[in-house]
């Protein structure tokens, strides 16, 4: 439906997304694994349903939308029951918000005034999440540079 290379952008960008809000959010947590993109995968399709929500017409397209719908929240449900207390939900919630404004400005969509809007507003929040990010991250860093001694490494 949506095609391996669109899949395989949002995995590294909301893999990239995650960990990086993770790293500004909670510096002291461990992050490993791939659940960030997993993540943003099933928060990019939420938002390919969402875009084009009105073009699945007809009772058999209305049903396949509400199943997707239902099918990509319950998997975003368990995925939150299954983390333990050594989950990084910063980690988790960068990579789906990643996976959000990716799928939202770069998916599949039909051409409409409402799709245009949110592919503007997808690529504005994607952006601006990677440059608060990187700017705290580096903010962070350097405040935190300036506050060690010089024998210590940066």
């Amino acid at each position: 439906m949506v095609g391996y290379w669109h899949i395989a952008a949002i995995y590294f960008v909301s893999g990239i997304g995650g960990n990086l809000f993770s790293s500004v959010t909670a510096p002291g947590a461990a992050s490993i694994g791939a659940s960030t993109s997993d993540f943003g995968i099933l928060f990019g399709l939420l938002a390919m349903v969402t875009v084009n929500w009105y073009e699945f017409k007809g009772q058999q397209l209305e049903q396949v939308r509400c199943m997707l719908m239902a099918i990509v929240i319950i998997m975003i449900i368990f995925n939150l029951m299954a983390g333990g207390a050594q989950t990084d939900g910063m980690g988790h919630m960068g990579g789906g918000l990643a996976g959000l404004f990716w799928g939202m400005a770069f998916l599949p969509r039909v051409a409409s005034p409402f799709t245009r809007k949110c592919k503007v507003f997808g690529q504005v929040a994607f952006l601006l999440m990677f440059v608060v990010c990187f700017a705290c991250l580096y903010l962070t860093d350097a405040i935190t540079c300036s506050k060690v001694d010089e024998a210590a490494l940066c």
